[in-house]
C-alpha cells in the first residue's frame, strides 16, 4: 500500500524538458510570471525568455489566474522553480514569418541594438541582424544609436544575416520618382530642391526626379554665375517647361513672369527716352549697355561720339555708366538701340540757334 508521500509524488505531473505544457498563472510582476504547472515546484518565465520582443513587459501580457502554455526549459533553477519559456514556443512561427519576409522581399522595421566598427547590429524576430556602415543611409554608425530603422534583408545563409537600409531609401525614391513621373504636367509650378551646381545652372529635386534649371531660366538678368542666383539645399517654386516622359528629361523655370523687365517697354522705356546706363561689353562695332537689370541695350560705334572712333574702347570702358538716348525699340527681337551722339547732337543744334 501506498504511503501518503508515494501517493504524493504520484498525483504530480511527469515534466520533461524540452516539452510544451500549460499552466495557470498565479503571480505576475515586471520581472517574472509564477506558473502552476500541477508539478511539486511552481514553473517561472523570466522576462529575458518571455518574447523576442524586448519591449513586451509580463503584466502587459498575463494576470492571475490566465491559463497559459509553456516550453520546459530545464527542470530546477537552482531555487528549486521549473525553469520555463513562452519565448520558444514563438520560434517556429517567427522562423516562417521572417522566411516570408525575406522572400517576398518586405520591409522590416528594426531597433538598433548595437554599434558597431564597421556597422550595426539589429533584433528582428529572433534573429541578429548585422547592417553594415557601407548599407546605411548615415554614414556615422553612431547616429543609429537607439533608432529604430527600416530595412531589407539582402543576405541569408547559414546564419549570415545582413541587412540593408540604404536598399528601402533607394526603392522608395524610384517609387516617389515614378509616381512623380505619372502625375506632372508641363505648365505646373512645384516645389523644388537645389541637389547639384553647375557653370550652366543647377539640378532640382522635384519629388524624386531631377529637373535642370537652366541659368537663363533662373533670373531675367543676363551672364550671371548660378551660385549668385541659388544655392544648395534652397527650395524653390519652378515652373515645368519642358518634359521628356520617356527620356526621363525635365526643364524647369523659376524666374517670373511679370518680372520680366521688357515688361516696361512701352512705359518707363520709349523711343525717345533719355536714360543713364552701364556699359556691360565692348565689341568691334559697339558696346552693349545694362538699361535695367535684365534689360541690355546696344550702342553702335557710329553713335558713341561725334567724332570718328576706331574702337569703342576709344571713348569708353566696362562699368562706365553714359548718358544715351533710346532711338529704336524692335520688341519683336528684343532689341533696344540707343545713342550717346543723338544727345550731342541736341547740344550742338541748341547752341547753333542760340547764336543765330
Amino acid at each position: 500500500m501506498e504511503n501518503f508521500e508515494e501517493m504524493l509524488e504520484n498525483s504530480f505531473k511527469a515534466i520533461v524538458p524540452g516539452t510544451t505544457i500549460k499552466g495557470e498563472v498565479l503571480s505576475v510582476t515586471d520581472d517574472e510570471i509564477f506558473v502552476n504547472i500541477g508539478y511539486k515546484a511552481d514553473g517561472i518565465v523570466a522576462k529575458s525568455d518571455l518574447s523576442y520582443d524586448e519591449t513586451k513587459n509580463p503584466n502587459d501580457l498575463y494576470k492571475v489566474g490566465d491559463t497559459i502554455e509553456v516550453y520546459v526549459v530545464k527542470l530546477n533553477d537552482g531555487r528549486g522553480n521549473v525553469v520555463l519559456s513562452t519565448k520558444k514556443l514563438e520560434e517556429s512561427k517567427l522562423k516562417e514569418k521572417f522566411d516570408n519576409a525575406v522572400n517576398s522581399n518586405e520591409t522590416i522595421t528594426v531597433k538598433v541594438s548595437e554599434i558597431l566598427e564597421k556597422g550595426v547590429r539589429a533584433n528582428y524576430l529572433g534573429n541578429r541582424i548585422f547592417i553594415p556602415a557601407s548599407q546605411l543611409v548615415n554614414r556615422d554608425v553612431n547616429f543609429y544609436q537607439g533608432k529604430t530603422i527600416e530595412i531589407k534583408i539582402i543576405e541569408n545563409q547559414d546564419r549570415r544575416i545582413i541587412g540593408s537600409e540604404r536598399k528601402v531609401n533607394s526603392e522608395l525614391k524610384e517609387k516617389q520618382a515614378h509616381d512623380t513621373m505619372l502625375s506632372i504636367r508641363v505648365g505646373d509650378i512645384v516645389k523644388g530642391t537645389v541637389k547639384r551646381i553647375n557653370e550652366y545652372g543647377a539640378f532640382v529635386d522635384i519629388g524624386g526626379v531631377e529637373g535642370l534649371l537652366h541659368v537663363s531660366q533662373m533670373t531675367w538678368k543676363r551672364n550671371v554665375d548660378p551660385k549668385d542666383v541659388v544655392k544648395e539645399g534652397q527650395v524653390l517654386d519652378v515652373e515645368i517647361i519642358e518634359l521628356d516622359k520617356e527620356k526621363g528629361r525635365i526643364a524647369l523655370k523659376s524666374k517670373k513672369d511679370e518680372e520680366n523687365p521688357w515688361n516696361e517697354v512701352g512705359t518707363s522705356v520709349i523711343v525717345g527716352s533719355v536714360l543713364d546706363v552701364t556699359v556691360l561689353r565692348l565689341v568691334a562695332f559697339g558696346a552693349f549697355v545694362e538699361i535695367k537689370p535684365g534689360l541690355e541695350g546696344f550702342i553702335h560705334i557710329s553713335q558713341i561720339s561725334t567724332e570718328m572712333i576706331k574702337a569703342p574702347s576709344d571713348v569708353l570702358e566696362i562699368g562706365q555708366t553714359v548718358t544715351a538716348k533710346v532711338v529704336v525699340i524692335d520688341t519683336e527681337k528684343n532689341r533696344i538701340e540707343l545713342s550717346v551722339k543723338a544727345l550731342s547732337e541736341k547740344v550742338e543744334e541748341k547752341e547753333e540757334t542760340v547764336e543765330e
